[in-house]
């Protein structure tokens, strides 16, 4: 999987991250919870653990699920919105999420996103 961090993305992580303490990572997740119809992906601070992928992006360090990673694809994608905060999108569309792949929890409660 690629990870795609659009230099606007990254020019308002750093503006964030002036304010705000640096994280070990950014984890990328799902803002709905599992198998509810409309999930929509998007970003926190957080630590990688054992069942994480991490993904290194223009000096910022980025974790997914191994089992959220195969379901979104061969990339995801780091943007920012016309009016401000980001825009995370991904090869396929996630839409309606299993709570388990491969017997792993992909995702079993909303994440609280922060950004």
């Amino acid at each position: 999987m690629q990870l795609i961090l659009e230099d606007s993305a990254k020019i308002m992580l750093d503006e964030y991250f002036l304010e705000n303490p640096a994280p070990q990572c950014i984890r990328i997740g799902l803002r709905n919870a599992c198998g509810v119809t409309g999930n929509t992906m998007c970003m926190r601070p957080d630590k990688q653990t054992a069942r994480d992928i991490s993904f290194e992006a223009k000096g910022y360090t980025f974790v997914i699920l191994r089992s959220l990673a195969e379901q979104v694809g061969e990339w995801v994608r780091i943007d920012t919105k016309e009016h401000g905060g980001f825009v995370v999108t991904t090869a396929n569309p996630v839409e309606a999420v299993a709570c388990e792949i491969k017997g792993e929890k992909v995702q079993d409660k909303p994440m609280e996103c922060m950004l």
